[in-house]
């Protein structure tokens, strides 16, 4: 467990990591100095930089008594990466290495022999370790770096980091990470360059820095690391610098060089300045003069011990060990505490467990006291492994044993008081004990949860590796008594960051849906409250015959699960009832949060856990952002409410003019579907401005909070889903009230009218610019003000005017204004008509169809007079005049006169269209048409030419013109009637037929055969005439059930689908007898590609000459698919289905 250790902390430590990465030299020299003040560029308080080395020995621990000022001065301390992600991340890639080794090693079978060479070598590496410690007053507890950080940590500074733990991990692949520090007493090669390297950084001349740099360049020096490396640093502290004044930590050599940090700072508009003094401060003086580092509280999940680390522990899975261990790694004293406890059910001696730990460390131990009590053993031993020495405790209970780990560099660091402290800290908790059954209750530390158990829990790590991968992190644990045959399983269950809860009732029904192939038998299963939050119980007999009882609670964005059963035995079912009348709820404890910066450094949030950017996917599944916005996730580690940063860019055309409007807009992100809005109100004023908006779901006791904040052409939505009781709690206040935008563009752009800039957009002679400025066009809402505008731009000559084909800038804006109904657009195209004369036929008929669409009196006064006085002459169909039927009385005043415009071919088919509307509103008698009815023949057949000529040719006035001439009933109007209907099978076609049959005119048998065998018209032919009493006209070739049936079967599959079926085949005809009466119902199979349902048409009369039916009980059954052998069933489940 303790071999990758050491190797870990010498990453930290290595000197190469300094010097040997950079640029070609900057062409500037650089005073002498490795402190910057950094000041201009909006800055309202100075920050600080400070180049570093990563090394221990104390005469480069002289610095300034104005480092120390202005590191005192400073708000915030950032390094070059955060310390605890960076040992978090490889602590645990260094735990799976040594178990790859440990397999390995297991699997070569390592001889004796080699074991005791390794430990001849082992004692070596010791006899060098105590020599070299003689000297260690010549070297500080840390590296420079970490004695800062110390400070910081002391003086209670923000802490954070400028630089990606991605990066630093990267460094040490490239870093020979392992090889031994000690090389610097056995190697004089080394140990020369090493001073060097001092000597060069006590100077403070960054540019013998880079001399050294290039002189000592190797692969991994090499731009294509460091560039990217350098410009993130500056990024960051550009943005750190903008929140509170920050004290900079990264190495030396990332500070000199034309893409070194001070020049890349310059380059954004900063001033950095250098900073001289002479006068020195030993860092053990300083030091004196400090308080006491505050140290972190420390407990495992259920409870069962609490220590003290000097910063926050992180948890660590060893391998093959069921429990999860608490670690820290303390930077300012280069070495790490560990924690840990452990079921002792195989009762070991404190002996056994001493010895089994020496022989699978490779370890030699230096010191061992072993002390045997009433009810605890315990354990104090002192050895050496890997390069560094250990203080170990062990604490043996009954049942229960706890680990304790301090390791340093030096023995002597063992006697230190810090590591005194840390063992002295460890309290232990067996577990309380109820007096009236003798278990023990145990809390789920951190997750409001606490429960008895007669005996201690396991980490259940089946659990554990079968949700690896999914949406959830889980803590489950595992309670088993053989005696009384029944085991205990209690879970606690957290979403990943970004995922939810959306239904309780769908998560619940999910339960039954996974357990189903465990069940045998339901015993019983209902919903309700369990303490006051949505609870569901499943009791079941499962297949093994145990009798299981199950709890599910789902709190807010958390789930506690529950099972617990064993065999059907009275004393088992005690066991169990009394186990779920101990659980307890536990009021959340408000937990600590720290400021966390984006990675883009534009922002800073204020949160528990890390923050975590969300990706789209492309086509091969690698994750992509998101196109206009960017999503952040984190979650509460006390309550698991989901928290999120979304950063969305809004349209360029985007505005709104009030809180209301801006809040309206967008809806479509705040409120999903089943929603409701509870309110919004204004948070923020200022450049800081936040409106507040809360949404909340009848289908979860979830609300969810969100604090909208404009800023520029961006808006920022910060959300939190938790829990209504949990809303004022501390560290969700925090979440909001924390949250900051480090470079505020304001929040007026959103209010700022954007018509302007649009329309000019819309002329632009860049292709993708128009597009995209005409799509926005459409929903953009003009105030009265900016209507005249829209006048300006009909003067003017626009792309593609007069082309009929395309959607054309001036149509938009045509459209524009017809919609708008300004009274001031009728007095302008009143007043400029006459301006129009010279300009395309379709461009004066635009301006009338403006006049369609404004349905004001004085809009179709001017209308008809224009019509009348000066009409364009059009030589094909027009497309401007339809909008008439949208206000008939108003149309109505322009009939019966615009009846002679039938005569012009443009405007014969929105007449007709409208006339059409007008007759079936009794606005206007067919008569009036009388006068017109040959020309109206004329264009019909003309209409026939072209359905002949072209398969693709459609006008949706075609259709009203074959209606009037079958309402007009003239011999000229039928035998054009006649013409068409024998033209092609389309319902313009067969809207002649019908009019043929009900003027009592004769069909041709064409055109009866054509449709008949159509079906899509089959069944609709057949009720057509069966209405008109003519359905012995309906070709006998389909005249029967069967194939009406597979028409009107057709024609409900496509009703409201875009898929339509490849083939509907009859199968067979069932009787039924319902209420006595005889039912005839005629089965289907209806395909699609290799999908196959029942279809059913029914029921008929037994009367077999009846061959339509009212259809009330037809359809398709898409719930089951097809299969002939349970045709009878799947009837049954239909209709049953229709009942």
């Amino acid at each position: 467990m303790n071999r990758f250790l050491p190797a870990l902390l010498l990453c930290l430590v290595l000197p190469v990591i300094v010097f040997s990465q950079q640029q070609p030299a900057s062409p500037a020299p650089l005073p002498k100095t490795l402190l910057w003040r950094i000041s201009g560029n909006g800055l309202t308080k100075d920050s600080y930089l400070f180049g570093s080395m990563h090394l221990q020995d104390k005469r480069i621990f002289q610095f300034s008594d104005s480092l120390y000022a202005y590191l005192e001065k400073a708000e915030g301390f950032a390094l070059e990466v955060d310390m605890e992600s960076l040992v978090d991340s490889m602590m645990r890639q260094a735990l799976n290495d040594s178990k790859e080794k440990d397999a390995a090693l297991e699997a070569a079978g390592k001889s004796d022999s080699v074991k005791n060479a390794n430990l001849l070598k082992w004692k070596l590496e010791l006899q060098n370790k105590q020599d070299r410690s003689k000297a260690k007053g010549k070297e500080m507890s840390t590296i420079v770096d970490g004695y800062l950080y110390g400070i910081a940590r002391r003086q209670g500074k923000w802490l954070g980091s400028v630089e990606d733990i991605s990066n630093q991990l990267s460094l040490k692949e490239e870093l020979d990470c392992f090889n031994d520090p000690d090389d610097a007493d056995t190697n004089p090669g080394y140990r020369k360059m090493l001073e060097e390297m001092i000597g060069i950084y006590m100077s403070g001349d960054l540019g013998k820095v880079l001399e050294f740099s290039e002189k000592s360049k190797s692969g991994m020096n090499s731009d294509l690391m460091m560039v990217p490396r350098n410009l993130q640093m500056a990024h960051r502290m550009d943005s750190l610098a903008m929140v509170r004044s920050m004290f900079f930590t990264v190495g030396a050599a990332h500070l000199p060089g034309d893409t070194g940090v001070i020049t890349l700072l310059r380059q954004k508009g900063y001033i950095l300045s250098p900073v001289f003094s002479s006068k020195k401060i030993n860092p053990d003086t300083y030091l004196s003069r400090l308080k006491a580092p505050r140290w972190e509280t420390v407990a495992d999940d259920l409870g069962s011990f609490t220590a003290e680390m000097p910063n926050k522990a992180m948890d660590m899975e060893v391998p093959d060990n069921p429990m999860t261990m608490k670690y820290c790694v303390d930077i300012t004293e280069m070495g790490f505490y560990m924690l840990g406890s452990f079921p002792n059910a195989a009762k070991a001696s404190i002996e056994d467990f001493v010895k089994n730990m020496n022989g699978k460390t490779e370890s030699v131990i230096l010191d061992q006291k072993i002390h045997h009590g009433d009810s605890i053993s315990y354990a104090d031993v002192t050895y050496y492994s890997s390069g560094y020495f250990f203080r170990m405790q062990v604490r043996l209970h009954k049942d229960m044993g706890y680990l304790a780990m301090a390791a340093r560099q030096y023995r002597s660091d063992l006697d230190k008081p810090e590591i005194s402290r840390f063992l002295a800290s460890l309290k232990t908790n067996p577990g309380a004990v109820n007096p009236a059954t003798g278990w023990k209750r145990y809390t789920f530390t951190g997750k409001g949860l606490s429960i008895e158990l007669p005996g201690r829990p396991v980490i259940h790590q089946g659990v554990i590796d079968a949700t690896k991968g999914s949406s959830w992190s889980n803590i489950p644990y595992l309670f088993t008594d053989v005696k009384a045959d029944m085991a205990i399983m209690p879970q606690v269950r957290d979403l990943k960051p970004g995922m939810v809860i959306l239904s309780d009732t769908t998560y619940f029904a999910g339960i039954k849906t996974s357990a189903a192939k465990n069940i045998v038998s339901v015993k019983s299963e209902k919903s309700g409250e369990f303490l006051g939050y949505p609870a569901y119980w499943l009791d079941f007999i499962g297949k093994d015959k145990t009798v299981m009882k199950t709890l599910t609670i789902i709190r807010g964005n958390r789930v506690y699960g529950f099972i617990a059963g064993g065999m059907d035995t009275p004393e088992t079912e005690e066991l169990v009832e009394g186990f779920y009348k101990t659980i307890r709820l536990e009021p959340y404890i408000a937990a600590a949060t720290n400021d966390v910066l984006s990675p883009a450094g534009d922002f800073t949030a204020r949160l528990q856990a890390p923050l975590q950017e969300s990706f789209s996917a492309d086509e091969e599944g690698n994750p992509v952002p998101y196109d206009g916005f960017r999503i952040f996730t984190s979650n509460s580690q006390v309550d698991g409410s989901a928290m999120r940063i979304e950063k969305r860019r809004l349209d360029k055309y985007f505005y709104a003019a009030n809180d209301s409007s801006l809040v309206e807009q967008l809806k479509y992100i705040l409120v999903e579907e089943g929603d409701s809005l509870h309110h919004y109100r204004q948070v923020g004023t200022g450049r800081s401005r936040v409106l507040e908006v809360l949404v909340g779901n009848p289908s979860r006791r979830l609300v969810e909070q969100y604090h909208v904040i404009p800023d520029g052409d961006s808006v920022y939505l910060v959300a939190a889903l938790m829990l209504p009781e949990e809303m004022k709690r501390k560290d969700n206040l925090d979440f909001f009230e924390g949250f900051r935008i480090n470079r505020p563009r304001g929040s007026e752009w959103y209010q700022r009218r954007k018509t302007e800039e649009l329309i000019a957009d819309l002329l632009s002679p860049d292709s993708a610019t128009a597009v995209y400025a005409a799509e926005s066009f459409d929903n953009y809402e003009l105030s009265s003000e900016e209507v005249p505008m829209l006048h300006e731009l009909l003067l003017e000559q626009l792309p593609e005017d007069g082309n009929l084909n395309m959607y054309t800038v001036r149509d938009r804006v045509e459209n524009k204004l017809r919609l708008t109904g300004d009274a001031g657009t009728i007095k302008f195209i009143g007043d400029h008509y006459h301006e129009f004369n010279n300009r395309p036929v379709p461009v004066r008929l635009g301006l009338m169809g403006i006049l369609t669409g404004i349905h004001t009196e004085a809009s179709y006064t001017l209308l008809k007079k224009l019509l009348f006085d000066n009409t364009p002459r059009a030589q094909s169909e027009i497309k401007y005049l339809y909008g008439l039927t949208d206000s008939l009385e108003l149309t109505a005043t322009l009939f019966p006169e615009m009846l002679q415009l039938i005569n012009d071919p443009g405007f014969a088919g929105p007449v007709v269209t409208s006339a059409c509307f007008l007759i079936e509103n009794e606005d206007l008698q067919v008569e009036q048409l009388k006068p017109y009815e040959q020309r109206l023949a004329s264009i019909l057949n003309s209409v026939s030419d072209s359905l002949r000529a072209n398969s693709e040719f459609y006008s949706s006035s075609n259709f009203h013109l074959v209606e009037v001439l079958g309402q007009l009933n003239t011999p000229a109007g039928n035998e054009a009637l006649k013409r068409v209907s024998v033209t092609r099978t389309d319902y313009v076609c067969f809207e002649a037929v019908k009019q043929l049959v009900a003027s009592k005119q004769a069909v041709p048998k064409a055109a009866l055969d054509s449709f008949a065998g159509s079906r899509s018209f089959r069944s609709d032919l057949y009720k057509v005439l069966e209405d008109a009493g003519k359905e012995l006209l309906f070709p006998l070739k389909y005249r029967n059930r069967k194939s009406i049936g597979e028409s009107w079967l057709y024609d409900y599959a496509t009703e409201d689908s875009e898929y339509e079926p490849d083939t509907i085949s009859f199968v067979a005809e069932q009787l039924r007898i319902t209420d006595g009466k005889k039912e005839v119902y005629l089965l289907f199979k209806v395909s699609y590609g290799e999908e196959h349902f029942l279809g059913v048409m029914g029921a008929y009369a037994s009367d077999p000459k009846k061959i339509t039916v009212d259809n009330a009980r037809s359809g398709i059954y898409y719930e089951e698919g097809y299969d002939k052998s349970k045709l009878d069933q799947l009837l049954t489940d239909y209709l049953a289905g229709l009942d």
